[in-house]
Parts: structure tokens; C-alpha cells; sequence
């Protein structure tokens, strides 16, 4: 899920960003493919966005009743 949401952002304009990414490895080599940055946390860190892409953040939405095509 995270890399379809980080290349559709890429691919959408936004040209800077922060891949903040549990497995360091995968969250690099995310981050270095769509030219954007890389962080362990979320400290210190600022932006304007913040998009959790973790199945468990589907889970909790779809427990609410959110689902991608109802969330807008």
C-alpha cells in the first residue's frame, strides 16, 4: 500500500516528501526511488501532510465504516 500511495504522489507532482518506515531497508529503498527522503520516526520531522499507509490504519478505518471509496 505504501508504495502505490508514494508513487501516485510522486507521479501526482509532489516532489518532496519523507518515507517514515518501520523496516529501514524497505523504507529507503522507497524513499530512493521516488526521490524523496527517509526518517526512522517522526520526530523532529514537519510537514504539511501526514498519510499513514499501515494495513493496520485500513483496519481501524474499516471498523469506523470507512472504506477508500466512502472516505471522501
Amino acid at each position: 500500500m505504501a508504495k502505490a500511495v508514494a508513487y501516485a504522489l510522486k507521479l501526482s507532482g509532489y516532489e518532496n516528501g519523507i518515507i517514515i518506515a518501520r523496516n529501514e531497508a524497505q523504507g529507503r529503498a522507497l524513499a530512493q526511488g521516488c526521490s524523496y527522503e527517509w526518517a526512522a520516526s517522526t520526530d523532529g520531522v514537519e510537514a504539511d501532510y501526514l498519510l499513514n499507509a499501515t494495513p493496520s490504519a485500513w483496519r481501524a478505518g474499516r471498523r469506523r465504516g470507512i472504506t477508500p471509496s466512502r472516505s471522501r
